[in-house]
């Protein structure tokens, strides 16, 4: 009787401690959705002390890793998340974009290392889900623009698009245009791929659920108008995903990109300075910013910028881009 009780008890234990832990992971997200990381962090910390090779603590660390941009750390959160759990296709889209994000910032051979387990991480996560939109995105933009010798694939792309084509038609016809106009340079089939995506109902558009996972494509669309001298189209674009995801940095630098194509160099600067109020490490704005400080002829603060880019990416290509302009300053 005694054995049965002890028994019992231990089962109520093991529910309730499931429950806590489920709750505790639950305020962690809550926390990170909210960017107040130093509220996620103890608890994460105190789950990885009951268990550190817990799969979904890991995963949450990593996470958290990634919003602060420590990729390497990262990786290695995910390494032990996926070996307690190879089946999470979370897992392995969110070890993709820790790979991508290092071979962004990282110099030419760390890239050619981290680019291909990008893609394979994300080919990974598509098989186990292959409705998984979010890989689905990142595997179309791999192959489009990555070398062939890394893994690019044009016709793998447009596979992607077609397939998006059929459930998400808004989705589809702007990945065609991103592909017809990078793969073919065909702007005149891009224009109408984006015409028909502006058409589409917006229950499916890009403007809803599809926007608030990925801006990359509004991006495209606006640096497609950008590009063909048509620049307030494509504002209109830049517009767009700042009031969809007024919290990410990349919508500012690319309104910035705006503002630097018809030479409102001063707009362009508090464009790329709101950038780096919302990712203090978003490189490509902070390089932005020192390039429009020396056109309106700041050149010590440009300096200071410089300096700070070299301290903070010494070895990506940011650091050393900004290394050469302090060459040609100082």
């Amino acid at each position: 009787m005694k054995s049965f009780i002890n028994a019992v008890l231990m089962l109520l234990f093991f529910v309730s401690f499931l429950f806590s832990q489920n709750d505790r992971i639950q305020e962690v997200k809550k926390f990170i959705e909210q960017r107040e990381y130093d509220l996620a962090k103890p608890i994460l910390e105190f789950l990885y002390e009951e268990n550190e090779d817990n799969p979904e603590v890991n995963y949450w660390f990593a996470v958290l890793s990634l919003r602060q941009n420590n990729y390497d750390d990262a990786i290695d959160y995910l390494d032990v998340a996926i070996e307690g759990d190879k089946t999470n296709y979370l897992y392995y889209n969110m070890l993709g974009n820790a790979y991508g994000m290092k071979a962004q910032n990282a110099g030419i051979f760390k890239a050619a290392f981290a680019a291909p387990k990008a893609k394979s991480n994300w080919e990974k996560a598509v098989e186990l889900k292959p409705d998984y939109l979010n890989a689905k995105q990142a595997l179309f933009q791999y192959y489009l623009r990555a070398p062939g010798i890394m893994g690019g694939d044009d016709e793998k792309a447009k596979e992607i698009a077609l397939d998006f084509l059929k459930t998400y038609p808004a989705l589809g016809h702007i990945h065609l245009a991103t592909y017809y106009l990078i793969a073919d340079e065909n702007t005149e089939k891009a224009e109408q791929e984006l015409q028909q995506s502006l058409q589409a109902d917006s229950t499916d558009t890009l403007f809803n659920r599809i926007n608030n996972d990925n801006v990359q494509l509004l991006n495209s669309l606006g640096y497609f108008y950008l590009e063909n001298d048509t620049p307030q189209k494509g504002r209109n674009f830049f517009a767009k995903a700042i009031e969809l995801l007024p919290e990410q940095a990349n919508p500012y630098d690319s309104m910035g990109d705006y503002y630097v194509a018809v030479a409102k160099y001063d707009s362009a600067l508090i464009c790329y300075n709101n950038a780096l109020k919302q990712n203090p490490k978003f490189f490509a704005s902070k390089m932005n910013k020192g390039k429009m400080l020396e056109k309106l002829n700041r050149q010590n603060d440009a300096i200071i910028v410089y300096k700070e880019l070299v301290k903070e990416n010494p070895d990506g290509q940011y650091g050393e881009e900004a290394e050469d302009r302090l060459d040609d300053l100082e």
